[in-house]
């Protein structure tokens, strides 16, 4: 996928371009099956850069952000946690916008929110004086 990219990267033909964004969509979900959430967040942001709306992009994202969040908080690291797990709801709301019958960015979004909602009560309950 990767050499595809970057023979595709500057053709102009619409052909082209629309090959390019499924090479790139196509390795963000191999990056994601590897655990390479870093690199899959990157390749996404690659695709955002040239089509903002991008559905699958936002989605897969997302999955990505939510996977780190998860390692931040097994590293006991709440912000860091909070932080991505906020960047992941942005991402996975606005392909349910895009979206909004779509049964898998439906369930992420309820998972992440619930998520969100979970980490914010332990941290308050975690900060209260007893």
């Amino acid at each position: 996928y990767m050499r595809a990219q970057m023979r595709l990267v500057d053709c102009g033909s619409p052909a082209a371009e629309l090959v390019w964004k499924s090479c790139a969509l196509n390795l963000a979900s191999c990056q994601l099956r590897l655990s390479l959430f870093n690199d899959a967040i990157e390749t996404c942001g690659v695709v955002l850069t040239r089509d903002a709306n991008n559905v699958k992009a936002c989605y897969r994202r997302a999955l990505a952000l939510r996977q780190l969040s998860r390692i931040a908080a097994a590293r006991h690291d709440v912000q860091e946690s909070e932080r991505l797990l906020l960047d992941s709801l942005a991402d996975v709301s606005r392909a349910q916008s895009f979206q909004p019958a779509d049964a898998s960015i439906e369930t992420a979004c309820g998972e992440i929110r619930s998520q969100v909602e979970l980490l914010r009560k332990e941290r308050d309950s975690s900060q209260r004086p007893w």
